[in-house]
C-alpha cells in the first residue's frame, strides 16, 4: 500500500489537475481504512471531474457511510441514482 500510495503522490506531482490519482488514493485508503484520507482523495477526484464515472461517487459515498456522515447524504444518494438512470436511458437509445 505504500508504494500504491507513493506512486499516486507521483503522480498527482506531475499533473496535479488529473483526477485519476486521487480515485486510487481514495481505494486505497478505503482498503487501510484510514476513512477521512479516503474521502478527501474521493473528493478531490469528483472536485477535478464532476462529471468522473458513477464509481468513483459512489466509492465516495460509501465511504461517508462507514464514518456515519450522513450531511446531504440523500441529496447525494439521489444525484448518484440520477446519474445512474440517465447512463442507463443513454444507453438504450
Amino acid at each position: 500500500y505504500d508504494e500504491a500510495l507513493a506512486s499516486y503522490d507521483r503522480c498527482i506531482q506531475l499533473k496535479p489537475d488529473y483526477h485519476e490519482p486521487y480515485n486510487g488514493k481514495g481505494n486505497t485508503f478505503q482498503e487501510l481504512k484510514r476513512y477521512d484520507e479516503a474521502l478527501a482523495s474521493y473528493d478531490r477526484c469528483i472536485q477535478l471531474k464532476p462529471d468522473s464515472d458513477n464509481f468513483v461517487y459512489g466509492s465516495y459515498l460509501h465511504t461517508k457511510s462507514l464514518v456515519c456522515n450522513w450531511d446531504k447524504f440523500d441529496q447525494e444518494i439521489n444525484t448518484l441514482l440520477n446519474a445512474i438512470q440517465l447512463n442507463i436511458k443513454d444507453a438504450m437509445i
